[in-house]
């Protein structure tokens, strides 16, 4: 869809410089600009981009005033932080990232007097129509500079500014299929982040062609701007850039899904209705009544305190399911606590469920408990098949073996010795002493004491750290060995089909090319490689190689498989990692949140992405994730990394009584708190 021209036509009185600078690329003008510092490079760049930059910024902002202010703050960040810029083939997308956020900063920042409203220039009779067309166009707009810069880049460059293929491909130095499956993977990323917050993608990007500024309006608006540059007299940003470089860092979305807004509204009424009726029965306002919320609702009614601080109302959220048997943890359980709500008493509870490892009971199982804290004189040297019969002989206590906990451990049992010479130990001491360099660990269940894996040791020994669901153990593990080989390698137009066989002969290691996917985005089995490296392992030649095809690799079965990445996000992995010894076992939140947020954010559900990761609390704290194997192979080398920082036993998350956020405690003044923030 070409939304708008790539660029606006000069005026007649324009410089000649600016004239003849017109075809050169952006490296070239912003490397004039940085180097040689020269204003009709700036003037070029400026032209190129205003109708794009304009537009954002009109969208956005509530009167023409802003969207100038907008406009001008956004080529003078560029024209200040112009040597920061590491890919100006992707500058369309950077500046489109920046005027959304500069027309927000402008939001932020403007005191000024509300002025004449930016009115939709699309043709809508209906009041609503305009505020969903305004509203969709500010949701693609935000979505859009929240994504990846390969991806925005591509997307900005080819739907707004009408680029062709061969064009895009040239100026991002790449082929015309790599440029395909971009554009096919950014845009297929943009709409499922767009239907997530409740906008039609083709709505919205219609929406956005209907709010887009003329070339003639985009020429008139960068004159001043343009004159300034000619006489080397930049004006100061209108916007502080300190609060652009903080909205830069950061995600930044500010309209709500429309989901989330009609759900607020609706909740909002039903509260404010009842509020209405408890009036009007005469109740003091200083008497608290509690208001039962669906569970699935709760989420929607701010925190439990009255419109404007005073209402006296109390939240009790209840699951559509009661569960029939009340938690052990009081505190989980979400037991009465008073809380302060604007000057008023109320209650919160709330039903919660927490895993628990049932005590042994029963006669044998109290003696071995005693028999743990008294102390033994110790002179042992014996096999694992023995040690049971020592034990026992020392403490009086029955001693088992599990069987499959010492396999688990990879502990042949007849060859392994435990020895321990010592008088009047305590006999956890004297387990501990004996049990845990080999990884096993003694425990007392019903039947006595139990002598099993001590998973915690076992996974810094890099056992039982995670298992593959839907692949193949072995061929994965081979897999693996076979990346972290070193090799040097040397391959000049050498096609990618004898590449990959000369790789699967020097390292045993089969590999198929999906040769489907790759015609998908115009490439063949032919295409030529040109690489050399000299002893370094698999795995970085073919991270190199492949992402200049933007290419990547799987496991399917027990092959390597080379192919697309759509493809590749089809058939994702599944694999489970168990969490011990990496002082997060018990803080799931924690740990999900750091992966989304630096592996791959866009790749996750939570923000539009196909990979899915699902925690789960037992005897053994672990994560339950499918993803590609490119994204898992840096989810291990993070927890790996975990593990080798962490000493000690794992921090236990406990349940805590704190102060409520002042957020929950009230709706805001006003209702603004419904649905987490009012309708904008």
């Amino acid at each position: 869809m070409n939304i708008t021209e790539a660029t606006i036509e000069l005026s007649s009185d324009a410089s000649p410089a600016i004239h003849d600078l017109g075809g050169i690329s952006n490296a070239d003008l912003l490397d004039a600009w940085n180097q040689d510092h020269e204003p009709a490079a700036m003037a070029v760049l400026v032209n190129r981009y205003s109708v794009m930059v304009l537009s954002v910024c009109r969208r956005r902002c509530r009167s023409y005033a802003d969207a100038d202010d907008a406009y001008q703050t956004t080529f003078l960040y560029l024209a200040r932080n112009s040597i920061k810029i590491r890919h100006p083939e992707r500058l369309a997308g950077w500046l489109h990232r920046v005027a959304q956020r500069a027309a927000v900063a402008v939001s932020q920042s403007c005191k000024r007097e509300t002025e004449t409203m930016v009115e939709p220039i699309a043709n809508c009779d209906d009041p609503l129509d305009r505020l969903t067309q305004r509203h969709e166009a500010i949701v693609l707009d935000e979505e859009l500079s929240e994504l990846p810069e390969h991806y925005r880049a591509a997307i900005v460059m080819h739907l707004y500014e009408g680029t062709t293929l061969e064009s895009l491909a040239e100026s991002l130095g790449t082929t015309v299929g790599s440029v395909r499956g971009r554009l096919q993977r950014g845009k297929k990323l943009l709409a499922d982040r767009l239907r997530r917050r409740g906008v039609v993608p083709v709505l919205a990007f219609a929406a956005a062609n209907a709010l887009t500024v003329s070339t003639t309006t985009a020429g008139q608006v960068s004159e001043p701007l343009i004159d300034s540059l000619q006489r080397g007299d930049l004006p100061d940003s209108p916007v502080d850039p300190h609060l652009l470089d903080s909205l830069l860092s950061q995600g930044t979305r500010l309209m709500p899904s429309l989901f989330t807004t009609l759900a607020g509204l609706i909740v909002g009424s039903a509260i404010l209705g009842l509020m209405m009726v408890t009036g009007s029965a005469g109740q003091p306002r200083e008497q608290a009544e509690t208001i039962t919320i669906p569970g699935h609702l709760a989420q929607f009614a701010g925190g439990g305190g009255g419109v404007g601080g005073g209402s006296g109302l109390a939240f009790t959220t209840e699951p559509r399911d009661k569960p029939t048997q009340k938690p052990l943890d009081k505190k989980l359980a979400g037991e009465k606590t008073e809380a302060s709500h604007g000057g008023s008493r109320g209650t919160r509870t709330m039903w919660a469920e927490q895993t628990v490892v049932p005590d042994p009971v029963g006669e044998v199982a109290e003696d071995a408990l005693r028999a743990m804290e008294q102390s033994f004189e110790f002179n042992v040297d014996v096999t694992l098949d023995d040690l049971p019969t020592a034990l026992e002989s020392i403490t009086g206590v029955p001693v088992i073996i599990d069987d499959r906990g010492v396999a688990f451990a990879e502990l042949p049992q007849d060859e392994t010795r435990f020895k321990l010479t010592a008088r009047e130990l305590p006999l956890k001491t004297a387990l501990r002493k004996m049990l845990r360099p080999h990884g096993l660990r003694s425990t007392v269940e019903n039947d006595g004491m139990v002598i099993t894996a001590d998973t915690a040791t076992l996974v810094h020994k890099g056992i039982g750290v995670s298992r593959w669901i839907n692949v193949d153990e072995a061929a994965a593990k081979k897999v693996a060995e076979a990346l972290q080989s070193s090799q040097g390698h040397s391959f000049v137009d050498t096609p990618l089909d004898e590449v990959m066989q000369k790789i699967s002969h020097d390292f045993r290691l089969p590999i198929l090319i999906d040769r489907r996917a790759l015609e998908e985005l115009g490439l063949t089995a032919d295409t030529p490689v040109r690489l050399e490296l000299k002893d370094v392992q698999l795995k970085t030649v073919l991270d190199i190689m492949l992402a200049g095809l933007d290419l990547t690799y799987t496991i399917q079965g027990d092959t390597l498989m080379v192919t697309t990445v759509e493809a590749a996000e089809a058939l994702l992995l599944t694999r489970i990692y168990w969490l011990e010894g990496t002082g997060v076992a018990g803080d799931s939140k924690t740990i999900t949140t750091l992966i989304q947020s630096t592996i791959r954010p866009d790749a996750w559900e939570a923000l539009g992405g196909t990979s899915t990761m699902a925690p789960f609390q037992s005897t053994r704290p672990a994560l339950l994730i499918s993803t590609t194997f490119e994204v898992h192979q840096q989810i291990e080398s993070l927890l790996q990394t975990l593990r080798e920082s962490h000493f000690g036993p794992d921090p236990v998350l406990e349940s805590v009584e704190v102060p409520m956020p002042m957020s929950m405690q009230g709706m805001g003044g006003g209702m603004g708190g419904m649905g987490g923030g009012g309708m904008f």
